[in-house]
């Protein structure tokens, strides 16, 4: 069956996305105060002041999901 223009086009955002989406994971484990800020207003906007909240536990599943949906394109 052949590929139609909207998957192409599909495929194309999907990747852009991608992309964004690794720069914007990259900027945050490399910045210790840009992991700072993120957690400060994650925690502000979940209205949570639980310690049981982990920030890096949650970039590191992000990362992992980011890894198995770029390998299957």
């Amino acid at each position: 069956m052949p590929i139609t223009i909207d998957e192409i086009l599909e495929r194309d955002r999907s990747r852009a996305q991608e992309s964004e989406w690794a720069e914007l994971v990259e900027e945050l484990q490399n910045g210790p105060k840009l992991q700072e800020l993120f957690a400060h207003d994650w925690l502000i906007h979940e209205h949570s002041g639980s310690a049981e909240y982990d920030i890096i536990d949650e970039l590191i599943r992000q990362t992992d999901e980011f890894t198995a949906l770029k390998a299957t394109c």
